[in-house]
């Protein structure tokens, strides 16, 4: 497979794991964070329709690397995927969220258990990403197009 095809196949993998898993199912992880908190609940069809689109670009975005790297990877397809979420989960749940508070920014919301849950809830999101990538993206690569 060429460059540009593992490219395409990993963008649409992230396309649609973006949308359905981080889209979808972090909207639903917004909403169940709110009512644990008891935080009004302002969900609007505009809002969610702009959660939904992002993620899918946060989507397509992260799994350039995963479409690059798989090949070089010696395990199943759902092991790379796993191994891929897990990494996404400890650097983009666990690690940038901790940058500020380390810098001393008052702002920082630390480790409140809001933000715990939170992390826990995303922290599935990531890892089922990673998983469905590395399956759409199989899927994907065993259509030939003539």
């Amino acid at each position: 497979m060429r460059w540009t095809e593992k490219i395409t196949v990993g963008l649409i993998s992230g396309l649609i794991a973006g949308f359905s898993v981080l889209g979808i199912g972090g909207r639903i992880a917004m909403r169940l964070i709110a009512m644990a908190q008891g935080q009004p609940q302002k969900f609007t069809a505009r809002g969610t329709l702009g959660v939904l689109v992002v993620f899918s670009i946060i989507g397509m975005i992260l799994s350039v690397p995963f479409a690059a790297l798989q090949g070089h990877m010696r395990s199943s397809n759902m092991q790379k995927g796993a191994t891929f979420g897990l990494l996404l989960t400890l650097v983009i749940v666990w690690a940038m969220p901790m940058v500020p508070l380390v810098l001393g920014n008052d702002g920082a919301d630390g480790l409140s258990s809001g933000s715990i849950a939170a992390r826990i809830l995303f922290s599935v999101l990531f890892l089922a990403y990673g998983v469905i990538v590395a399956s759409v993206s199989e899927r994907l690569e065993k259509i030939e197009v003539s």
